[in-house]
């Protein structure tokens, strides 16, 4: 009997399709993957046509009244910073004179307060490069680009890996059967993400009448980049919708193994199937949170004052591995149940060894290990993110970039 080839030979085939994955997502996948970069890049390209250049001079061009009531409050902004400036200034330097003077009034404070007013002008100065800055194209676009770049690989290599694993727990039915039925789900799931991101665009550029934080690629700055962005997160969507449709197919009740008590692994044969669900089921509550604590500082820090609107982003995404984590859970608790049906029905002789629940190592024997472990997994996560700093390290490096 001539043995079915292995899926990979070099590490680099996980980037080929394999053959029990559907051709066409796969084909779907890379196109869409090249036309969001295509209309990133197209996005840039017309922002530099409007404003002839790459770092400077970029200002805001549409005059609808919403983009004047941003550019007024901005420039309103900008003006107390300057007020402010110019005072603290004046401060820093007569608080330089007495701590100078022994005979001034001030000078047994004057070194404590300079610091403070010393503090103070950095922290304008700073606010008025990063918060009220129209961010250049050269500046921005690339670490735009790379975000996305690596998001995008982010979702292939979860793509591959979970065709890997499900090739070893779904022994007894074909992936291309399991697989089957894709493009509705691709096209709900693509809508799902897709769609909150749109809207948080529109709300934050389009409609908002007070912004101080703008990029080459926004409403007011430049529509015809704004509306290219749009467009690139819409397929973006799509892409990144892939692993979700993959491990909703994967995640179809019709495929939960039957349980079989005589099985040799003890556990009714579904050994293999439970831990391709307790995997994934880790891996989609503890990645995206950790990549949510990231973004939640770098809006804080970048904002000042944290909007609920750019929660708008992740939804999609939280919502798709919310409904996906209950199915696999769903699934784990259906197969133990029918493990216990299979177990009584089947006549066990006194030197039969009674086989061991599968669910067991990933729901726990009580309700309430499963929903403790993960609760711990998180708070580990939080802790460890703000005990070394990672998070605030990320977003300085961001901040200081040109």
């Amino acid at each position: 009997m001539r043995q079915e080839p292995k899926i990979t030979q070099n590490w680099w085939m996980i980037f080929k399709p394999f053959a029990s994955e559907p051709y066409d997502l796969w084909r779907l996948y890379l196109i869409l993957l090249g036309v969001t970069l295509l209309l990133l890049f197209a996005a840039a390209f017309s922002a530099y046509c409007v404003h002839g250049s790459l770092v400077n001079y970029l200002t805001i061009t549409c005059k609808t009244d919403n983009c004047i009531s941003q550019s007024n409050h901005r420039d309103y902004l900008l003006h107390k910073e300057t007020e402010t400036k110019d005072a603290a200034a004046i401060r820093f330097e007569q608080l330089k004179r007495a701590r100078s003077d022994p005979n001034d009034r001030n000078f047994s404070q004057a070194w404590s307060w300079f610091e403070s007013e010393l503090y103070q002008l950095e922290k304008i100065t700073m606010s008025k490069k990063i918060k009220y800055r129209i961010n250049s194209i050269i500046g921005s676009f690339p670490v735009f680009i790379a975000l996305i770049l690596g998001s995008l690989l982010f979702y292939l290599l979860i793509n591959r890996l979970a065709l890997l694993h499900a090739k070893s727990a779904y022994r007894h039915s074909h992936l291309s059967k399991i697989i089957r039925n894709w493009m509705l789900p691709q096209i709900l799931i693509g809508i799902v993400i897709a769609a909150p991101m749109i809207i948080s665009e529109l709300v934050t550029s389009v409609f908002a009448t007070e912004k101080t934080w703008f990029g080459y690629d926004s409403f007011c700055v430049t529509p015809s980049a704004f509306v290219l962005k749009c467009m690139a997160y819409v397929t973006f969507g799509f892409v990144a919708s892939t692993p979700f449709t993959m491990l909703w197919c994967l995640s179809r009740r019709d495929y939960i193994p039957l349980p079989d008590p005589s099985a040799r692994d003890g556990k009714f044969g579904g050994e293999r199937y439970v831990e391709f669900l307790q995997t994934w089921t880790l891996w989609l509550i503890l990645a995206p949170s950790t990549l949510g604590i990231f973004l939640f500082r770098y809006v804080v820090e970048m904002e000042k004052v944290f909007s609920f609107v750019r929660l708008l982003y992740g939804l999609g995404v939280g919502i798709m591995t919310l409904l996906i984590v209950v199915r696999l859970i769903t699934n784990a608790v259906i197969l133990r149940f029918r493990c216990r049906e299979a177990l009584v029905d089947q006549k066990l002789g006194e030197a039969d060894r009674v086989p061991i629940d599968p669910t067991i190592s990933f729901l726990g024997t009580d309700w309430w290990k499963l929903p403790a472990t993960i609760s711990v997994s998180l708070a580990s996560i939080w802790a460890l993110l703000e005990f070394m700093g990672l998070s605030k390290l990320i977003v300085s490096i961001v901040q200081t970039s040109p």
